[in-house]
């Protein structure tokens, strides 16, 4: 009984160990990338794009053409502001809409990761899935900590959105970033 007792606790060990150290190895992602990631989804739900000029731009737009248009003189216009400078009262409002701050510390990044870069969020697509695609590196030397499919919505753009495109355009301001 008592050898088979060890044999028993020995296999255990050896079984169990592998386990615990797989689960307990694995990195977490870092809050920053979420933050990042949940400003991104933020940017593509229905109320956003509503007030978003990019439909304005694009009417049959595509994930390829919403990350074309997210990185340019308009797109960057519409993000969120920045944790990094948001005072209480910027602080307050986006927590009344909720809506997500702009992370400190993260670059957004478009198509692909900057190798040089630190913390990013790179935002790609697939058109054919008519998802934009969220990659999140805390190291770009290291695959990603974060990836996520995001399915971008059709929405009518709002009169006034058409209205803050034209205005933009007319400015000399770019509705494509590549």
């Amino acid at each position: 009984m008592v050898r088979n007792n060890f044999y028993f606790k020995l296999w255990a060990i050896l079984f169990l160990l592998p386990v615990f150290a797989f689960t307990s190895c694995g990195e977490k992602t870092p809050q920053e990338l979420k933050q990042a990631a949940a400003v991104m989804r933020s940017m593509m739900k229905a109320g956003h794009l509503s007030r978003s000029a990019f439909y304005v731009a694009y009417p049959d737009g595509k994930p390829s053409d919403f990350v074309n248009y997210i990185f340019s003189d308009i797109g960057t216009a519409e993000w969120p502001p920045s944790d990094a400078w948001a005072d209480e009262m910027v602080r307050e409002q986006m927590r009344a809409i909720h809506k997500p701050l702009m992370p400190d510390g993260v670059a957004f990044v478009p198509l692909q990761a900057d190798p040089q870069g630190g913390m990013q969020l790179v935002v790609k697509f697939d058109d054919e899935k008519g998802v934009v695609i969220l990659e999140g590196y805390a190291d770009p030397g290291q695959g990603p900590a974060l990836s996520e499919e995001v399915k971008l919505i059709k929405v009518t753009p709002d009169p006034v959105a058409k209205v803050f495109y034209h205005s933009n355009v007319e400015m000399g301001a770019s509705d494509s970033s590549f």
